[in-house]
């Protein structure tokens, strides 16, 4: 396993395990970096068109769990803080 691709594989463990213990923020870095590991392990380390296809596909969950984590969490902070200013 390549170097690059076994960054990524750590960083996105990582992340799913801040996302389960509902540590958001964390999560999202994580997986955004994990993300980009991926790509850079796709440009230069990963061989076989089916291996790239899916690990692209892999990483388009991935950036979109990061997404929908970083609206979660822009939502609950202004939830938050109309709430104070109430």
């Amino acid at each position: 396993m390549s170097i690059k691709f076994a960054q990524a594989v750590d960083f996105i463990t990582q992340a799913q395990k801040s996302d389960e213990r509902q540590r958001y923020r964390e999560a999202i870095g994580l997986y955004e970096t994990g993300v980009r590991h991926f790509m850079d392990a796709l440009k230069d380390e990963i061989e076989g068109e089916i291996a790239k296809s899916a690990i692209a596909e892999k990483c388009q969950q991935y950036a979109e769990r990061a997404a929908e984590l970083r609206q979660s969490v822009a939502e609950s902070e202004s939830g938050r803080i109309a709430q104070t200013t109430v």
